[in-house]
């Protein structure tokens, strides 16, 4: 037995974090950081989470910080979202913002992807920052609201499991015993747990809703949180959860006198504790929800049982304190002895599902100190490993002297520490609770700072098609080129010969024209070159369609001869 709890030490995972999701990106059309030589004609991100297609969008901005115009967003899944990018962007340097809305909890996450066109540069920095208020970082709201409901859940299907498993039958077996004094204290405390669970849930809808406006309570809008609570994962178990708490509070009050309804409350509470397995990391995986779901919800109602188990041994020990030894005594050491095994076979459920947790959300060993998120699992495994050895401790030392004890020091002393024990479990659900808002590195996008890298394909990039244009007009060949078809930033080149050969025209000018749109007229001036060619740079050839292009040639003391070509500019 003792190499039993010596694993159990050695393993991670040991109580439920119930890690909220976050809508982070996995996948990416565009490597984040790419130099590329000419613009993909769309972008395709991927994210870890379904999206809220009315509250996630996607904004392109140059490196002046000004923003693009795009097309309206598509969402080719549930998980994913696409934009065609302007067929007009120039070279430079480009930062895409995403800002999302997670159906699986309500969450919203916002980050950056940079790329560079026609430069050949690697982008750095964003030409805008994130905004504050929609974005993954930890937000204390959330975590406070999400510790104290997951304090009161646990607390209270450990207090019904209690009171059913242990509790009650302790009674019937010690029926003169003073056991039945325990009924009342267990009730309040776990009435009091069902209210905790109550405001964590209020509490963390609130802080969820303000992320709907600049992240103050002032800034709520009420009638898009309740639109989005009633089409989201997140908003529906919120709901669930609340009218679950509202009738638990009456049913709690009979459990004690009518076994059936306290099985109708159990089961309940249980439900109540799903919908905490359903809005988090376990929920994440598109592929495959039922498995890591139903995994995260035993972790919970495991550690429940034994969290219970050690709320409820403090509460006996301090209510039973000043009863007569012998009997105390005996009630004491009755309910201990049926206890360990039952607080074994729970830990041993928790290691186990823990520990396939941790292998799920952690790609590497490596993940344990270099991830915020494995950081935190570390310090909650130092608190749960001091929770163990002293539940060890009180099953190997201080059961045995309380069976023989007679004398009120052993009871003080059992009761001092099993409130120790208690302490210690509640300071692993804070600690566990912080990772509600850690996103785990294998979920983590590069923009995100994580490990993951795109895969999905990048776009095949655009062979250019340079147009090559002629003409004869009045005993001159003037001829021009152009390097790519496609519209944005253009190198022209031209050329003008007469019968003798190349000549040096005192002026070439080129006038644009669309014939599509009303966007006016363009001009460009070529400047000669050593070769007797004429080249210039423009980006005149602005927008995909039919263009005019006018070349007119000046010479000194001749009139000017003028070409057209009519040419189609595409993506």
């Amino acid at each position: 037995m003792k190499r039993i709890l010596v694993l159990a030490v050695l393993l991670l995972g040991l109580w439920p974090s119930v890690a909220a999701a976050h809508a982070l990106v996995i996948e990416s059309s565009i490597v984040d950081g790419a130099a590329l030589d000419v613009a993909p004609p769309e972008v395709v991100l991927r994210f870890s989470e379904p999206l809220d297609q009315s509250y996630s969008s996607l904004t392109l901005y140059n490196e002046q910080s000004q923003p693009i115009g795009l097309e309206q967003t598509t969402f080719p899944a549930a998980d994913s979202m696409q934009v065609a990018l302007p067929a007009e962007l120039r070279p430079g340097e480009y930062t895409l913002i995403y800002k999302v809305l997670s159906t699986a909890d309500g969450h919203r996450s916002a980050g950056s992807l940079l790329f560079s066109i026609g430069t050949g540069i690697v982008p750095t920095a964003p030409s805008v920052e994130v905004s504050a208020t929609a974005d993954a970082s930890l937000s204390w709201g959330v975590v406070s609201g999400r510790s104290i409901a997951l304090t009161g859940g646990l607390g209270a299907i450990g207090g019904l499991a209690w009171l059913l498993i242990l509790l009650l039958p302790a009674i019937q077996h010690n029926p003169e015993s003073r056991l039945p004094m325990l009924l009342r204290p267990t009730i309040w405390l776990t009435q009091l747990s069902l209210v905790l669970l109550l405001i964590g849930s209020i509490w963390e809808f609130v802080v969820r809703a303000s992320d709907f406006g600049d992240g103050s309570l002032a800034s709520i809008q009420y009638a898009d949180v309740l639109s989005s609570m009633a089409i989201s994962r997140w908003g529906i178990l919120a709901l669930m959860r609340l009218v679950a708490i509202t009738l638990l509070i009456p049913l709690t009050f009979l459990a004690a006198y009518r076994k059936p309804m306290g099985y109708l409350a159990l089961g309940l509470a249980c439900l109540s504790l799903l919908t905490f397995s359903m809005s988090g990391h376990a929920a994440a995986n598109i592929d495959d929800p039922i498995t890591p779901v139903a995994s995260d919800w035993l972790h919970m109602l495991t550690a429940a049982v034994w969290f219970g188990g050690l709320i409820g041994m403090a509460l006996s020990a301090w209510v039973l304190r000043n009863t007569e030894a012998a009997a105390r005594n005996s009630a004491l050491a009755w309910l201990i002895a049926r206890f360990s095994p039952l607080a074994l076979f729970s830990i041993a459920l928790v290691v186990l599902t823990g520990t396939m947790r941790t292998f799920d959300q952690l790609p590497t060993l490596a993940g344990l100190w270099e991830s915020r998120y494995g950081q935190t699992l570390l310090v909650k495994l130092a608190v749960m490993v001091a929770t163990l050895v002293l539940g060890f401790w009180h099953w190997r030392k201080l059961n045995p002297r309380l069976q023989a004890a007679k004398d009120q020091a052993t009871v003080v002393n059992i009761g001092l520490t099993l409130g120790l024990e208690s302490a210690l479990a509640i300071c692993v659900i804070l600690v566990a609770s912080a990772l509600t808002q850690t996103p785990h590195p294998v979920k983590a996008a590069p923009s995100a700072g994580g490990t993951a890298q795109p895969t999905l394909p990048t776009p095949t990039l655009r062979v250019p098609q340079p147009l090559n244009l002629s003409a004869q007009q009045e005993g001159l060949t003037m001829t021009l080129s152009i390097d790519d078809n496609r519209p944005g930033e253009r190198r022209f080149r031209a050329s003008v010969s007469d019968a003798n050969g190349v000549i040096q025209p005192d002026r070439v000018r080129l006038r644009f024209e669309s014939l599509d749109l009303e966007a006016g007229q363009q001009v460009a001036i070529l400047e000669a070159d050593a070769n007797g060619l004429y080249s210039a740079t423009s980006g005149a050839l602005s927008l995909v369609g039919r263009w005019k292009i006018e070349m007119q040639v000046r010479r000194v003391n001749l009139p000017d001869v003028t070409a057209e070509w009519t040419v189609e500019i595409t993506r």
